[in-house]
Formats: C-alpha cells, sequence, structure tokens
C-alpha cells in the first residue's frame, strides 16, 4: 500500500514539468499573437505617419525576438525533468518576455511609451492566475526593473532616444517619480492577481474535491442499485415460489378437489386466494420497478388490435362491475386499428388505470373508456378529423420521424376526485393520496407510477386530471404508434425497443 502511495506521489511530480510546459506553451502562443497584433498596429501608425520610421524598425526587431524566442526555450523545457528546475527556467522564460516587452516600449520614446505599460500589468496578471503566489510580486519586480533600467540607460545616453515627439521631455527626477509609482501600481496589481490566483486555484481544488466526491457516490449508488436488484431478483424467487403454491392449493381446495368445505371454509379459502394474489401483484410490481430503474426494461413491440385490448381490459373488472352497479361507457370510435405496442405493457397500463377508477369510484358511479388517434401539426395536437385536442405540451419525439401517429387513451371515473397539489405527485413511485395509516383504499402506491414507467417506455406523456375532490378524475396517456421502419406494414414481425433506444426489428 505504502509502494503504491509513493508510486502515485512520483508519478504526480513526473506530470509537473510536462504541465508547466504545457502553460508555458500556450503563453507562446498568446504571446506571439499579442506581439504580432502589436506590430501591425504600428504598421498602420507607421503608414499614416504617426511614427518615424526608427520606431517602426525597432518595434519590429522587439516583435521578432518576442515570436522568435519560444522555439528555442519551449524546444529546452519540454527536455527539463526535475520540477525545481522547471520552476526556475519558467521564470526566466518571463525574464525573457519582460525584455522584449521593455524593448517595445523602447521602440516607441521609452518615457513617452508610459501608456504602454498595461503590457506589464497584463503578463502579471496572467502569472498570477496560472503560477504560483510568489510569480506576481517577483514579474513586478523583473518589469519594473527592466522599465528602471531602461530609463537609466536612456538618461546616461547609452541608449539612443527613439522620441515619436521630439519636443518630449521630462526631466530626471521626474521619470524617476514614474517609476516609482509604476513600481507601486504593478505590485498592487501582482497582490491583486496572486489573490485570485490563490481564490482560484482553491476553488479548483474545491470542485476537484467535489467531483470525486461525486464520482464515489455515483459508484456507491450504482453498487447499491445492483445489489438492490440482485436482492429483489434472488427474494422474489423465494417469495413467488411458495406464494404460487399457496395461490395453487388454495384454488384446489375452493374447488374441492380434495374434499366438501362448509361455507366458512370457503370464506376463508377466499380470503387466503386473494391475499396471495394481492402479495403476488405486489412482487411483481416490485420487481417492474426495480427493472425500470436499472434500465433493463425492454419492450416487445408487436402488432396489436387496440380496440380488442381496450375491449378485453374491462374482463376482470365484470364481477365488480354487477357488484357495485357501476356504470361502464366506452367511445372507441376514433379508436385506430392495427398499432405496434408492447401488448403486454399496455394491458399492464390499462389494468392499473381501470383497477384505480373502480377502486375509488363509489357504489353506482360511472366509469368511461376512450380512445382516438392523433397528430401533431405546427405545434398542436388535431384528431384523425383535424379538430383540436387538448394533448401534454411536453413530449419527446422520436429524432428520426417515424413516430407520426399517436394514440390518446382515456379512463374517467365519478369517484373522489383528486386535490390541485396531487395531479402530478400521484405519479411518484409509493405515494398515495390518502397516506393515514386508516386509509379506506389500499395499495402500494406503485401502480401509477410504474403507469408511468410503462407510458416512458413507450416514449408517451401520461397526465391527470380532475375538477377537485369528490368531482371524479380522468388519467389520459399519449403514445405513440409507429411501424417498424423497414416493414410498413408487417405481418407477424415484432420489434424490441431497449431503454432510452430506438426501434430495432427482431
Amino acid at each position: 500500500m505504502t509502494f503504491q502511495s509513493d508510486q502515485k506521489t512520483a508519478d504526480a511530480k513526473g506530470d509537473v514539468p510536462l504541465s508547466l510546459y504545457r502553460r508555458h506553451r500556450r503563453g507562446a502562443f498568446v504571446r506571439s499573437w499579442a506581439s504580432l497584433t502589436m506590430w501591425l498596429f504600428a504598421l498602420a501608425a507607421y503608414g499614416f505617419g504617426l511614427i518615424r520610421l526608427e520606431n517602426f524598425v525597432g518595434d519590429t526587431l522587439a516583435v521578432s525576438y518576442l515570436i522568435l524566442m519560444n522555439p528555442p526555450v519551449l524546444w529546452v523545457f519540454k527536455r527539463i525533468r526535475s520540477e525545481r528546475l522547471a520552476g526556475q527556467f519558467g521564470v526566466f522564460i518571463h525574464f525573457l518576455e519582460i525584455v522584449g516587452y521593455t524593448a517595445v516600449i523602447y521602440s516607441f520614446g521609452g518615457i513617452e511609451a508610459t501608456y504602454l505599460l498595461p503590457i506589464y500589468t497584463a503578463l502579471i496578471t496572467y502569472v498570477g492566475v496560472m503560477g504560483p503566489g510568489y510569480l506576481p510580486f517577483l514579474t513586478a519586480g523583473l518589469c519594473s526593473a527592466a522599465f528602471g533600467a531602461l530609463l537609466t540607460l536612456e538618461h546616461l545616453g547609452i541608449l539612443p532616444l527613439l522620441k515619436i515627439n521630439p519636443e518630449y521631455y521630462v526631466s530626471w527626477p521626474n521619470q524617476l517619480a514614474i517609476l516609482v509609482v509604476a513600481t507601486a501600481l504593478l505590485l498592487l496589481i501582482a497582490f491583486i492577481s496572486s489573490y485570485t490566483g490563490r481564490l482560484l486555484k482553491h476553488n479548483r481544488e474545491k470542485l476537484h474535491r467535489q467531483n470525486e466526491e461525486l464520482q464515489r457516490t455515483a459508484v456507491k449508488a450504482c453498487e447499491s442499485d445492483r445489489l438492490k436488484s440482485e436482492f429483489l431478483g434472488s427474494v422474489s424467487h423465494e417469495l413467488r415460489t411458495p406464494l404460487n403454491a399457496i395461490i395453487g392449493f388454495s384454488e384446489l381446495l375452493k374447488e374441492e378437489c380434495l374434499g366438501p368445505l362448509n361455507e366458512k371454509q370457503r370464506e376463508s379459502l377466499r380470503y387466503i386466494n386473494d391475499s396471495g394474489a394481492h402479495l403476488l401483484v405486489i412482487i411483481n410490481d416490485l420487481l417492474d420497478m426495480s427493472k425500470v430503474e436499472a434500465g433493463r426494461m425492454d419492450l416487445l413491440l408487436s402488432e396489436t388490435d387496440l380496440k380488442a385490448l381496450l375491449e378485453g381490459s374491462l374482463n376482470p373488472f365484470r364481477e365488480r362491475i354487477r357488484e357495485h352497479r357501476l356504470k361502464l361507457t366506452m367511445d372507441l370510435d376514433d379508436c385506430p386499428g392495427m398499432v405496434r405496442v408492447d401488448e403486454r405493457k399496455v394491458t399492464q397500463i390499462l389494468y392499473n388505470l381501470l383497477s384505480n377508477a373502480f377502486k375509488f369510484t363509489p357504489a353506482g358511479g360511472e366509469i368511461h373508456l376512450s380512445a382516438r388517434e392523433l397528430a401533431q401539426e405546427d405545434g398542436r395536437w388535431v384528431t384523425k378529423t383535424g379538430e383540436a385536442a387538448a394533448g401534454p405540451i411536453r413530449f419527446d419525439f422520436d429524432p428520426n420521424g417515424m413516430n407520426r401517429r399517436f394514440v390518446e387513451i382515456c379512463v374517467a371515473d365519478t369517484g373522489v376526485g383528486l386535490k390541485p397539489q396531487d395531479l402530478e405527485r400521484i405519479f411518484n413511485p409509493f405515494v398515495q393520496v390518502d397516506g393515514s395509516l386508516s386509509r379506506r383504499y389500499p395499495g402500494t402506491g406503485l401502480g401509477l407510477s410504474l403507469t408511468k414507467r410503462f407510458v416512458e417506455l413507450h416514449r408517451g406523456a401520461i397526465w391527470a386530471a380532475s375538477e377537485g375532490e369528490n368531482r371524479g378524475s380522468a388519467f389520459h396517456f399519449v403514445i405513440p404508434a409507429p411501424l417498424c421502419p423497414d416493414d410498413r406494414p408487417a405481418q407477424g414481425r415484432e420489434c424490441r425497443v431497449q431503454h432510452g433506444h430506438g426501434l430495432q426489428p427482431v
């Protein structure tokens, strides 16, 4: 463990010269373009007669130096492997850069070109943001020393004056005063850039730590999700095996295959059978929910007679309709004929919605089932006859343009209704409108959540509508009814839709 940590530390240190080289390579690129831009401005100024020939020649030499210095220093830098030596050579590069900028200032008149001192401030700001905290102050000191050396050499006559305006004159004491003020300003900028660089470095490190923490959390979440799925699969198998036996033997006993029963025994067996079936539904719902969340739920699309499917979905509720004297109406006149959907999952969607409708509708109430074909024209929903229709505002259309045919199915009732704040909340897992321990209506709160997931697997949308409590509710869902891309129409072919993917012929 110690060896691995030391190896990682050594690797990290080995990367430091390379990162410094890349930083200076970016700096060389910026320096070259900035120098070339300055030379173009000098060329324009010379063309308009604003500067003299010696000024332009001096600027050309300084710019050439700033550009041509980059290849050799980068060649040397790339071959440095010591972190300390790389840092020292980086300071040397900044010194050479300062010499070049000072030569530009000299070519435009020296003290007369104090308006070019922001060149120094740009360099100080750059090293303050990109380099260590001491580097801006060191750079500011080198800039002040270079500018002071320029003024001194001009004053002593060692360097000839390249004045743009021959009549411009600043006394030596005033030049020293300008140098002091410039030095103070450069040090102030060094402090600001150093402080800003520390803040940025702190924020980068904090962001890096947060990203690492998020990555660890994501790995843990994926592992937890995997363990949850494995646990549910294992437990469901262990539960469903004896549960199927309980349901099967209770049905045999109900049919008196093992001997006659009295009325109390029949009633008890009915409770056992109903409770077992309810528990089996809960287990299957939990398994389906875990598969959907893990992205392992696939759609098996096949051509389905939608009208027959809708009519058949009412069969499990015929007895309840008679017992509770419920009025059932259907409007399937505009229902499309053959559609390509996952028949099992659409059946489950209808069963869940109809179960809720029958559960929450009191005796003597009414339940209405309807279906119609829809299309989108100019951003609005229309029926087959071209009439405007209400539909989902946000809808995830197929980017390949295959889903041009849609079907809307609605299950409405005159039951207990919904509050406005519950219209979206009820589609969350384990959420029930009546969350009290003494609630009148049993259930796990998974039915509508699974229904929403199955609709979304079809790239559809589902929503609820209600005028308030005790005023009934209506659940609408819209799903595409596409044909396979190479099968228009296809007889007996199936299409598989993986979670989040497109249609794939089987």
